[in-house]
């Protein structure tokens, strides 16, 4: 067999073999999924207790249709009426402006409640602080009228203690003019002078010193003070001893009893060398 018969054997098997594929095999163009299914649920706002016998609408209770369309139709709105009603009536612009009226003059009822209570209110706080107020003057006042009350109290008692305190009056040796003081200071002077040679300290002490000493009416001593001191304790003391010693004296002579309680004789007092006491 030559190259040329061999060439066109292989190309009509080839082709017939083309030709069984190709008209062998069926073609075929898959159909269009179906489309998804979905279902349309109505919320039921009534329950009835028997079922409709064709139910238009898929819900979770049983209800019976009610209304006037001649076909099923769904609800046009999501809100709730507060009422039922199986006509639609017209709602007259006089209704929503008297509607709109009773909401305003119920505001204005309402703010006029609110600034009657304000108001209110701030005549109590107002009295409540007026309240206040008076009662601190008159805590100020009753406080003032005790420290007053006090103060003329003390005034009065330092009156009284004034009125009732001694008499006092000084005698000394320049100071004496009356008569009477005269008489009696010379007589006291010698009874202490004659009372101080007697019972006369160590006779190694001298000095002078000045003496005040308080005499009652009656007679007895009050109280003696060192005025000027001699230097020497032993001769101060000496001094004091010999006037208790003294004591008592003559009562006060009615003349000076008349205008004295109490009479403070202040003398200086010599302790002489040689066991001698005189006055000055």
């Amino acid at each position: 067999m030559t190259e040329v018969h061999r060439f066109s054997l292989i190309l009509f098997l080839s082709t017939l073999g083309h030709m069984v594929l190709i008209f062998g095999l069926h073609w075929t163009v898959d159909d269009p999924a179906p489309p998804t299914q979905t279902i349309d649920v109505t919320l039921a706002r009534h329950a009835d207790a028997q079922a409709p016998e064709d139910a238009d609408f898929l819900a979770q209770a049983n209800q019976q249709g009610s209304g006037t369309l001649a076909e099923k139709a769904e609800l046009s709105t999501l809100e709730q009426a507060q009422f039922q009603a199986n006509e639609i009536r017209e709602v007259k612009a006089s209704q929503r402006q008297e509607q709109q009226q009773l909401e305003q003059s119920s505001g204005n009822e309402l703010i006029s409640s609110k600034n009657e209570q304000w108001q209110e209110q701030n005549k109590r706080q107002e009295q409540q602080i007026q309240q206040e107020k008076s009662l601190s003057n008159d805590d100020e006042r009753d406080s003032a009228s005790d420290e007053i009350a006090t103060l003329e109290a003390e005034l009065r008692n330092e009156r009284q203690a004034y009125a009732k305190r001694p008499r006092r009056r000084q005698l000394t040796a320049v100071s004496t003019r009356a008569s009477v003081d005269a008489k009696y200071l010379n007589e006291w002077r010698q009874q202490v002078e004659s009372v101080g040679n007697m019972n006369y300290p160590n006779h190694d002490l001298y000095g002078e010193l000045t003496l005040l000493v308080a005499i009652r009416a009656n007679g007895s001593i009050e109280r003696m003070e060192v005025r000027r001191s001699s230097g020497l304790t032993a001769l101060d003391d000496s001094a004091i001893r010999i006037v208790r010693q003294a004591a008592p004296f003559d009562p006060f002579p009615e003349e000076i009893r008349s205008q004295t309680d109490i009479l403070e004789i202040i003398r200086t007092w010599r302790f002489e060398r040689g066991g001698y006491l005189s006055s000055k």
